[in-house]
Formats: C-alpha cells, sequence, structure tokens
C-alpha cells in the first residue's frame, strides 16, 4: 500500500503541536489514518493490523518441508538438508511449525479438537505425488507435529518417534506407482503435502504444508526396493513345507475370526530356530513358538503381508503337540499391522 508521504508528514506534524496529551496523541494518529485512507482510497495498518496479517500468512499459506538423508535429530545446520534425493537411500522431512499445530489451525476455523482427536470432522491426511501418481494417506494416530519430525522413503524402518503412517504412506505411494507404471528410470519430483479436511468456507481442503524435491531413480534401485523385504514377501528362514502347510489354515482361521477380506495363499517361517518357554521356576520346557509371515491376496488380486505366530506344546522327551495359535487372540488383530506388498 502506497501512502503520499508529504500528507502524512504534514498531518502529522499538525496534529503533534495542537494535542499533546496521550489521548490526543492516539486520537490525531486515528485521525491521520482516516485522512490519509480518505486520499488513498485504502486502510493504512496499525501494528495490531500488522499482527493480525502475520497470523492470516500462516493461514493462507502452507508451512514448507524440508528434506534431508538423516533424521531431524541429527541436523545441526541447512547444510545437512538435501536439494535432490537418490530412490533408496533414507529420505526424512522435517519443517519449523513454531507455536502453531494443526489443532490450533482448526481452531482458527471454529472447529473443535479435544485430545489430539479430530472429533467433528475427518482427519487430516497426507498427499503424496510422484511421477504421475498421486495418493491421498489419512494418519492413524495423532497428529501433532512432533511426529512429522522425519520421514523415510526407504526399505529400512525408522526408529524414534511413532511416524509410522507417513513411512505407510511412502510404501504404498512406490506400490502404486509401480503397479501404475510409473516407477521407472528417471528424474522426477516427488511432492509431500499435508491437507487439513473440512475447513468451513475454504473450500473444504486447506494445504498445511508442502515439500517438494527431485528424485533420482535407477533400474537397479527399483529392483532392490521391490524384491526387498520393505515390498515383498520375505523368503522362510525354516525349510519346512510340513509344516507352512500347517500354518497357512491357522492362519487363515485368525483372518477370518477378525472378519478381514483376506485369502492365505502362503506362508513363511521368520526364524531358522524355534523359541522356547520354560518353566521359570523349574526351568522345564512347557511349549514353543514360531514368528511366521502369512501372505495375504484381497478381492481386487492385491498382496500384503501380516506377522503371525504359531505354537507347540511340550509333551516331553523332546516332542511336541500338533500346530496351533493362541485362540485368546483370535478376532483381536490389529489390521493396521497389515502390509502391503507388490509380489
Amino acid at each position: 500500500m502506497k501512502i503520499k508521504t508529504a500528507n502524512l508528514l504534514f498531518l502529522t506534524f499538525s496534529l503533534i503541536v495542537i494535542f499533546n496529551t496521550t489521548t490526543q496523541a492516539q486520537f490525531g494518529r486515528k485521525l491521520v489514518n482516516k485522512l490519509n485512507s480518505a486520499i488513498e482510497g485504502t486502510t493504512t495498518k496499525t501494528t495490531s493490523d500488522q499482527n493480525n496479517d502475520k497470523s492470516s500468512k500462516r493461514v493462507t499459506e502452507p508451512y514448507e518441508f524440508k528434506f534431508s538423508n538423516k533424521p531431524l535429530d541429527y541436523l545441526s545446520n541447512d547444510n545437512t538438508y538435501i536439494e535432490e534425493y537418490i530412490f533408496g537411500d533414507n529420505l526424512f522431512v522435517s519443517s519449523d511449525f513454531g507455536e502453531n499445530s494443526i489443532e490450533q489451525e482448526y481452531k482458527k476455523y471454529g472447529l473443535e479438537v479435544r485430545d489430539g482427536r479430530y472429533r467433528n470432522h475427518k482427519w487430516p491426511y497426507y498427499r503424496l505425488s510422484l511421477n504421475g501418481t498421486e495418493i491421498k494417506w489419512y494418519n492413524d494416530v495423532y497428529v501433532t507435529f512432533n511426529m512429522l519430525k522425519g520421514m523415510q522413503f526407504s526399505k529400512r524402518p525408522i526408529k524414534g518417534i511413532d511416524i509410522k503412517s507417513i513411512v505407510e504412506a511412502s510404501r504404498e505411494l512406490f506400490i502404486q506407482a509401480y503397479e501404475d507404471g510409473n516407477l521407472v528410470p528417471g528424474k522426477f519430483d516427488l511432492k509431500v503435502e499435508v491437507v487439513l479436511t473440512l475447513i468451513p468456507k475454504k473450500d473444504q481442503e486447506k494445504v498445511f504444508c508442502e515439500g517438494t524435491i527431485p528424485v533420482i531413480i535407477t533400474k537397479e534401485a527399483i529392483d532392490e526396493a521391490i524384491h526387498g523385504p520393505f515390498l515383498s514377501f520375505p523368503k522362510s528362514k525354516m525349510d519346512d513345507e510340513q509344516l507352512i502347510k500347517e500354518i497357512i489354515p491357522l492362519g487363515q482361521e485368525f483372518i477370518e475370526s477378525n472378519y478381514w477380506d483376506y485369502e492365505v495363499v502362503d506362508a513363511s517361517i521368520a526364524s531358522d530356530t524355534w523359541n522356547v518357554n520354560r518353566n521359570s521356576d523349574t526351568g522345564q520346557i512347557l511349549s514353543r513358538w514360531l514368528l511366521t509371515t502369512l501372505k495375504l491376496k484381497d478381492s481386487k488380486g492385491k498382496f500384503y503381508r501380516f506377522d503371525y505366530a504359531i505354537f507347540q506344546t511340550h509333551l516331553g522327551g523332546g516332542k511336541f503337540g500338533d500346530t496351533t495359535q493362541d485362540k485368546k487372540k483370535l478376532g483381536k488383530g490389529d489390521k493396521k499391522y497389515i502390509k502391503r506388498i507388490i509380489f
């Protein structure tokens, strides 16, 4: 906004001469603003107006994500951020939201948030885009931004603060891009956004934070990713075909007890030895158990994996009974542990 300096100086000088008390000075400033507005056809902004502008800037302009190969805990200065990402490396995202948060942002629109839960409207979601493939991923945990300390797009898991939903979103993005034919060698932009939903009078959605980084993808990195443990079904570490045949119907029973619409098409054993349960007082062997992985297929022909434990009761003399599962856990599974895979 332009201000006619000569008029403003003249009016200010005149008002200071005439009004010499604090109240008079305040009245003088208001009069100057009104006169100047009449000249310019606009409203001169006070300090309060300028502070409100800073607040509305947070509402209308998204925060910016920055990218790194290291978790936020290890970032010491701007030199640790990267401008380009090699597919297959670690990729973390971070941003400085100051004192602001999604909860505070929603409150600006009169939407109440209690205990970190968004009771009166949909959850915020992550929108990820890569080479023509775009996905939306709704969070399944409390959405507070100390959980957005890092994002990893690779086959290796993240340790530390629970940002599982971001990791799962990256998994789904890569799988979907692969199935769309868009995960191919080349250089493409990866865009990450946090989108708030059902914002009144704002077209129902608003981008709270966003960032874009160029991604270099090689054929070797694609092969390693889709055939590696991050995106594929693991090979069995114990060569026991008979045991695997026993696991599949037990796993199907567990899946159906939770009313999940999947077919168990295969299983693998995650360890090359059994884990033994002993009596804490006598040391006597009571049972043994194995962690296994079920391969699931849904009605659309897409594949998933799910970790699942089996047991055998010790009969004495080094012999064990039939393979079974913990009956108390039937119908108590958690679907968020079902991982989407390619093969």
